[in-house]
């Protein structure tokens, strides 16, 4: 992730950028920052924002039992594992 940081109250604009860690919990993909690094700023700085750029969503049901395993980061964006029952592969219905 990366972007411009603008926190008004330090009188503060600069480039921030980290890594990203996914987890899948219960039907919630859960994201946390690492290695959060904060152009010019104090390292408590970076700490809050780490705080600011996590998130979770929650996985909608998908077709089939599809059950997302696992996500993880690529160059291109993410690589997504699932598992699923009985999903026709080639029907009429999977088209």
């Amino acid at each position: 992730m990366s972007g411009e940081l603008a926190i008004t109250e330090l009188d503060l604009s600069t480039q921030i950028s980290s890594g990203a860690e996914f987890e899948i919990d219960d039907g919630t993909l859960n994201v946390t920052p690492v290695d959060v690094e904060v152009d010019g700023a104090p390292s408590q700085v970076a700490d809050s924002v780490a705080g600011m750029l996590a998130f979770s969503i929650q996985i909608p049901d998908l077709p089939y039992g599809l059950q997302i395993t696992d996500v993880d980061p690529t160059a291109g964006g993410v690589r997504v594992e699932g598992t699923a029952q009985d999903a026709p592969i080639m029907s009429e219905e999977a088209a």
